[in-house]
């Protein structure tokens, strides 16, 4: 008689646990699925960034090729400009010393 009495706790426990277990799933698996959704719209938010900068990183390389060319010329034109001044005040000190 006991048996019988504890049997219908046990399927009440049984059916509960079994509830609880498969409820628990559920919302796990729902969570699951909501984060994914997250993580995929924020990788192709930052693919979408990262092509952005990309392209931009290509525009500017022209112009910063440029700029270095531009850059490379001044710089052989000023330094041609201060040899020759440094001969032209050598030379001229020359004279000034013959003068003298």
């Amino acid at each position: 008689m006991e048996f019988l009495s504890v049997l219908p706790v046990f399927a009440a426990l049984t059916i509960g646990i079994g509830l609880g277990g498969a409820a628990g799933w559920a919302f796990a698996r729902a969570r699951a699925a909501r984060e994914v959704a997250e993580q995929t719209v924020t990788l192709a938010r930052l693919t979408a960034q990262l092509e952005a900068e990309r392209q931009t990183a290509a525009d500017r390389q022209p112009l910063l090729e440029s700029a270095d060319t531009r850059l490379r010329d001044v710089f052989a034109s000023v330094s041609a400009e201060a040899l020759r001044a440094k001969t032209a005040f050598g030379d001229f000190q020359k004279q000034a010393t013959t003068d003298l």
